[in-house]
């Protein structure tokens, strides 16, 4: 069996963040926002598993990132699976989401940045496990 993992860091400077069911700004951070991610090869089949500091995912959103993962590391879409750890304090959406408007921008680059992690989790990927 092989496995690998990765964690990437996406936590914004300072500024907006969507909250419980009101907008407010961030004024720093407690802990880190990150996406933590793992894939384990076992007689030849492959799963990127991803973890990441978000309240939700759209579908499309995720759709689109577990694409890109799956483009960027040859694993079959269905394989590679996305999570949110359901925060409140979690980056901006896609969408607008309750009172807090959607930042694509922002959205972005945090997809970015799961996607690096998938990808290397899949790179880390070692003998042994």
């Amino acid at each position: 069996m092989k496995a690998g993992f990765a964690e990437v860091e996406y936590t914004p400077n300072e500024g907006f963040m969507p909250g419980e069911f009101q907008a407010f700004f961030a004024k720093g951070a407690y802990t880190p926002l990150q996406a933590n991610a793992a894939a384990f090869e076992n007689n030849g089949e492959t799963v990127i598993l991803i973890s990441a500091d978000h309240l939700l995912f759209h579908s499309a959103y995720a759709n689109m990132m577990r694409e890109r993962v799956a483009a960027a590391t040859g694993v079959p879409f269905a394989n590679v699976l996305l999570a949110a750890t359901h925060t409140h304090m979690g980056p901006s959406y896609d969408k607008p989401c309750w009172k807090s408007p959607a930042e694509p921008e922002v959205a972005q680059v945090v997809a970015h940045r799961i996607i690096k992690a998938g990808v290397q989790a899949f790179e880390n990927m070692q003998e042994g496990y």
